[in-house]
């Protein structure tokens, strides 16, 4: 029985969790009739002691026995879709055999890809010393690659981070906390894409909460929560209830689609389902999501290439995305009424305001400049100046058929024309950088930012437009400026390392690791608050100011972050916060933050190799430029010099650049 929220259509599994197993259609049987979704069972039949294990020493024959008598038990499809495995790892010690260990860990495998299991858990122990984890991290390692289509699911019991003292384990001289336990495994296997945890609760029943316990793991590929019957309480009734602090923190997961398992004996009224029953409750008591929210869904840690519109034309696609943004264009709208109005309240103005719309796309500003002059009731005259011969041909369709466009003299590639009769009949395919404007304006809008404010060249592009104006003349946006922080994303840096994207520059071999990504971040971490990172401004007429500077887009920052471990770090988050007019902005900066704006998601610069910093504070400093050959292309350059060093990120724009044409 699949649980369903009411309003938002998300799904919770829940499953259940057998220690032995004497009869597995039985299992199935209770599973199906109390609504479960699927159930785990070990592997492997358990073993007998012989009198040499009970003296500390494993026989030097390990063979396997699985726990059902064949796989005609049950049907291919059920094997796939409702029965996980658990493998039996043998408590590992100094007079182990390990060669012998591997064979057996290696026949449970080999019997789980048989039955075509989808996932199974390795059990961790979180006494074992730091060797003795190695030593079991590498044959999981060793079994990702071996048995490729099996995932793996690393089970780690996270007691001792819910306790609200941890002193008696910090006695322990090789004692690892669960996460760190985790971090060793997920390195080891160099963040393999089949490898999950699982988070196991055994007996905390008022769990000590902590923002940064939430944050670590919800930035984790969490794929399971195990909750032992011991930690539910009763109420009046009899019926299983989670303490108040164990239901936030549980409610917590239900956005990272983590399936429930049951594991314990039934210590409450109606056996298993009054647990399922409870759950399904907790579940459909989230609140509902917002539409932006739900807008954003298929985007969740989605990595995408930044656009570059002055090499690539948009598609309808992209165009029509933008467009539905339903805060954008409202802000715009807003920054234009505000600007006509100071403009209507000089003395002397000129009228018509002479309004440049640079970077037209399919119209969306030209609208917002049309419906803002009619508010504010000036006359306006407008040129829509677009580069993308396609989108041009929507411009031409949307001035022949709306009333309100009768007033726009659309300049189709930034030639200089006269109203309707070049619409017509003459196209110059020229770029906004290098047009002569038939009259200077009072206004120029654009909306070329990308989502770190200049990777789409805005700077390049307003400040060689600056020249239309009038001396007293408006930009908008005025000035923008971008944000970096550190970030924590296991999950986006497995999803990198996996691209296949590689590019030659001299024999040398660069990986998607030193390109920037425009992505939705969801399971990720955000380590400290945002630092300015790149400022630039558009206030009126300075071109003979930069023609005398070719090299002043050029940009570097050094920030330095205070971090609280353990954590990994594994690339920085950028934003950015643009003003429009006045005291009106948009912005992707978390503190400051448009909600419900669509057109822009967070930046991402990784970094090859994740960096772990510490248990203590942890200071991380980054280096960062904006490198230009005027005309030609932009790139970013990035490194880290502390807790340690690291090489300097795509160097001369070797795998990323943002090419001027």
């Amino acid at each position: 029985m699949v649980i369903v929220h009411p309003t938002n259509g998300t799904y919770l599994y829940v499953g259940l969790e057998f220690d032995i197993v004497s009869d597995i259609k039985a299992c199935l049987n209770l599973v199906e009739t109390t609504g479960f979704d699927f159930f785990l069972i070990p592997l492997a039949k358990p073993r007998q002691s012989s009198k040499n294990e009970d003296n500390g020493v494993i026989s030097n024959i390990l063979d396997f026995e699985p726990s059902v008598s064949s796989d005609l038990e049950l049907s291919g499809n059920t094997w796939n879709s409702v029965v996980l495995g658990n493998l039996s790892c043998y408590k590992l010690s100094d007079g182990l055999d390990l060669p012998r260990l591997e064979n057996y860990f290696h026949q449970q495998l080999s019997w789980a890809q048989h039955l075509s299991l989808r996932t199974s858990f390795v059990v961790v122990d979180g006494q074992l010393t730091e060797e003795q984890h190695i030593a079991l991290a590498n044959m999981v390692c060793n079994a990702l690659y071996e048995f490729p289509r099996e995932s793996i699911c690393i089970r780690v019991c996270i007691d001792d981070q819910l306790k609200l003292s941890h002193s008696e384990n910090d006695k322990q001289k090789d004692y690892m906390d669960s996460w760190n336990i985790w971090n060793l495994y997920r390195q080891c296997c160099h963040y393999h894409s089949n490898l999950s945890v699982a988070l196991e609760c055994k007996d905390i029943v008022h769990p000590s909460l902590s923002s940064s316990f939430f944050q670590r793991w919800l930035s984790e590929p969490v794929r399971y929560v195990i909750l032992d019957t011991k930690v539910f309480l009763k109420n009046r009734q009899g019926y299983p209830v989670l303490s108040k602090a164990f239901q936030e923190w549980l409610q917590k997961f239900f956005p990272y689609s983590v399936d429930i398992l049951i594991r314990g004996e039934a210590l409450h009224p109606n056996g298993y389902s009054s647990y399922l029953q409870y759950l399904g409750y907790l579940y459909t008591k989230q609140p509902t999501v917002e539409e932006s929210y739900r807008l954003e869904m298929p985007y969740f840690d989605y990595l995408q290439t930044p656009l570059q519109p002055l090499s690539d034309h948009l598609d309808s696609q992209t165009y029509e995305i933008f467009e539905k943004d339903p805060v954008k264009y409202c802000k715009y709208e807003e920054a234009l009424i505000r600007c006509f109005k100071d403009r209507l309240s000089l003395q002397g103005r000129r009228v018509p305001l002479v309004v440049m719309v640079l970077g037209a796309g399919r119209g969306p500003l030209v609208n917002a400049t049309i419906r803002a002059s009619e508010q504010v009731g000036i006359i306006v005259r407008i040129y829509a100046i677009e580069k993308n011969p396609h989108a041009v041909w929507t411009l031409r369709s949307i001035h022949q058929r709306e009333p309100s466009w009768k007033i726009v003299e659309v300049c189709i590639c930034f030639g200089l024309i006269d109203v309707v009769i070049v619409i017509l009949f003459q196209i110059i395919a020229e770029d906004m950088r290098y047009w002569n404007a038939p009259e200077q304006a009072d206004v120029i809008v654009s909306e070329l930012l990308g989502s770190f404010g200049d990777n789409e060249l805005s700077p390049e592009c307003l400040d060689a437009a600056q020249r239309f104006l009038q001396p007293d003349g408006i930009s908008i946006p005025s000035e923008y400026t971008s944000y970096l922080c550190p970030l924590s994303s296991p999950k986006l840096y497995q999803e990198i390392r996996s691209l296949s994207y590689h590019h030659r520059d001299g024999g040398n071999v660069s990986s998607s690791l030193e390109v920037p990504y425009v992505v939705r971040i969801h399971q990720g971490q955000y380590l400290a608050e945002s630092q300015c990172c790149f400022r630039f401004e558009h206030r009126g007429n300075n071109s003979s100011f930069l023609s005398q500077k070719p090299y002043h887009h050029f940009r570097y920052r050094r920030l330095s972050f205070e971090v609280n471990g353990p954590i990994m770090l594994h690339g920085f988050a950028g934003f950015f916060e643009a003003q429009l007019y006045d005291t009106i902005y948009i912005s992707t900066h978390p503190r400051t933050l448009s909600h419900g704006m669509l057109s822009w998601f967070p930046f991402m610069f990784p970094l090859c190799y994740p960096i772990y910093c510490g248990d203590k504070s942890c200071r991380i400093t980054l280096h960062i430029w904006r490198k230009t050959i005027p005309g030609k292309r932009i790139w970013y350059e990035w490194m880290i010099t502390e807790p340690v060093v690291t090489k300097l990120h795509n160097v001369h724009g070797r795998c990323y650049s943002m090419k001027c044409s």
